[in-house]
Formats: C-alpha cells, structure tokens, sequence
C-alpha cells in the first residue's frame, strides 16, 4: 500500500525511473524514507522548472531563475548528464541519499567549468530529491495514524429488552485490505488519509439480554448474546455512522435475535 502510494507521489514529482523506495516508519532516531533511480537528461530537463520556478512575483527573481533554467537545460544536453540517486549507510532517512553523476567524457575533458556546474546541479537535485524524501515520510505516517490502534466503547443503544454496543477495533496496516484495490482508489484513499479527512478502522457491534445484566458499568463479566465484526471500514473524521457500517451491523445482530426468538417459540426447550 504504501509503496504503491509513494511511487505515486515520487511520479508527481518528476521522478519516474525510481528504483527502489525504503522507508522505516517507527518514530525512531534513524527512521524515515528515501529512494533510489536514475533521472537522465530528458527527466532532469523536465525538474529544471521546480528548481528554478518563474511563477513568482519578485522580477528579478523571476528573470534569475529563467535565465538559470536555459543555461542549465543546454548545458545538461550539451554534456549528457545522468544523475544516479543512491543510499548509503544502514539508516533509511533523506540524509542517507547520494548523488552520482556521469557526463560524456569527450565534452568533460576539456569543460571544467562546465564540470563544476554539473556537480552545483547534482547538488540541487540531491537537495530536491532529499525535500521530496521528507513529504512522503510525512504522508506515511500520516497514513499509518490513519488506521485505528486501540479497542473503545463508541456508542451504545438500549431498548426495552436489548442493551446494543459498538466497538472501534484494531486495524492493522501491515494486513490492510487496501492491498487489493485498484490503484485511483488506493491512492485517492492514501490522499484522503495523508490529508486527515479519512480514517480506517474495523467495528464489533454487541447485543445483550438485559435481564440478564445486574450491573451495566461491568458489561465486561457477561458474554454477549450475539456480536458482529467487519473490518476494512474507511470513514470520514467525525462519522459515527462509519458510513452506513453501524446500521448495517446493528441491523444484522437485530435481525438474528428476531430469528432466534422466532425459532424458540416455534422449538421450545424441552422441559
């Protein structure tokens, strides 16, 4: 799940021919995400414009950047340039990526200066990919709060007869259901999540006999006549409904107590 969405990100940002991502996503000194590929020349004249941006509203800057744009598009395509992201080191972090760098040794022999730009280029890149690195670090654990972590009491309903409750359960994303979706509605899934709008989780949904129950402050000491699991559940922040998921829930646990009941008057006990 969370490579696909990764890879996505990276995609958006001009990274196509990314090899591997490695991320280590438990709030540990040493954690984080990093990526390594290739941008040869073509890729690297497509990132120029987020290097250099022209759409801002200082002139001088504007006219700067153009220019730094033009000189560096001939210069890359004059010399050949491919630029190889790499990881070092056994941590997984933006600062674990390298830059390497190769030109057409027949121009370089004879271009220093042209030479030393390259690296000043590389080591704008190396900065770029290092910022892009630390957004989907942000997005992944984002993603991962996402989903549910602990077991509460979020509602409860009582009739005359029947006392109903409903659950929050774990959610693990190591085993999400995600995993199988088609990929525009993982991704605009992952968005959601990475934005705050949408959290996973699964529900368990009790009913209990109140004349059995003496006291309701200890549900925990008497088994449930029935209960109901689903798991998998996206919903908007702040949705006690989880969708439709409770009523569905809450429906089938009804309707099964409607038909046990139904069958001990047509069945009795014997006595």
């Amino acid at each position: 799940m969370l490579e696909q969405y990764f890879r996505h990100v990276l995609k958006q940002f001009g990274f196509d021919d990314v090899e591997k991502v490695l991320w280590s996503l438990g709030c540990s000194q040493g954690d984080g995400c990093s990526f390594t590929g290739y941008v040869d020349n073509e890729s690297m004249g497509n990132l120029l414009p987020s290097f250099f941006p022209v759409d801002v509203k200082n002139a001088l800057h504007r006219v700067g950047n153009l220019t730094q744009h033009r000189y560096f598009s001939k210069l890359i395509q004059e010399m050949g340039c491919g630029f190889s992201i790499e990881q070092s080191g056994r941590y997984v972090h933006e600062k674990t990526m390298t830059i390497d760098w190769d030109v057409d040794l027949e121009i370089a022999s004879e271009e220093q200066g042209d030479l030393d730009d390259c690296q000043a280029l590389a080591d704008i890149l190396l900065e770029y990919s290092q910022g892009v690195a630390r957004k989907i670090e942000a997005d992944g654990y984002k993603i991962l709060d996402a989903f549910n972590q602990e077991e509460k009491e979020v509602w409860r309903f009582k009739t005359a007869k029947y006392l109903f409750r409903l659950f929050e359960i774990e959610e693990d994303p190591e085993d999400s259901f995600m995993s199988d979706w088609d990929e525009e509605c993982l991704i605009s899934t992952c968005v959601e999540m990475a934005s705050g709008n949408i959290r996973i989780t699964g529900l368990k949904a009790e009913v209990f006999l109140l004349i059995d129950i003496k006291d309701e402050t200890c549900l925990e000491e008497y088994e449930p006549l029935a209960e109901a699991t689903l798991g998998g559940i996206s919903y908007q922040m702040g949705d006690r409904y989880y969708s439709t998921c409770r009523r569905d829930l809450i429906s089938g646990l009804i309707f099964g107590v409607r038909e046990s009941e139904e069958k001990s008057k047509t069945f009795p006990l014997a006595a």
